[in-house]
């Protein structure tokens, strides 16, 4: 499995919010992460639809955390900006005479320890 850019920035940008754990203007915030202010307005208005943060406007606006960093797992944000969580081919299975029984097996073998392990690794276990 390989992250896109905006996962990783997403991320980072919910990591800073909970040490932050206060609201953040968008300038600090999008110059703290090494990324534009617009293109930190499309991650953080994709977080902020799926619920994960705040943003308010005005001379104290900013973003914050709208759950706690317990709360928030690398799960919940790789899905909410990828869609999915797969490791090995998204492809229709067709009949062949090799049979790749094995292959499947390891695959889904590899899906279910990868979606256990980020489940489980809330935001606050990686701040610790």
């Amino acid at each position: 499995m390989q992250l896109n850019q905006p996962t990783d920035y997403a991320i980072r940008m919910i990591l800073y919010l909970a040490q932050a754990a206060q609201t953040v203007p968008s300038s600090k915030l999008s110059a703290a992460l090494g990324i534009s202010s617009r293109y930190l307005l499309q991650i953080g208005a994709r977080l902020r639809d799926a619920g994960m943060v705040r943003v308010s406007y005005g001379n104290s606006g900013g973003y914050v955390l709208a759950k706690g960093p317990e709360q928030i797992t690398l799960f919940d944000i790789i899905v909410i900006m990828e869609g999915i969580v797969q490791i090995g081919v998204q492809s229709v299975r067709r009949e062949t005479t090799v049979k790749f029984d094995l292959l499947d097996a390891a695959y889904e073998h590899a899906n279910q320890v990868l979606t256990t392990f980020l489940e489980t690794t809330t935001i606050s276990r990686l701040l610790a």
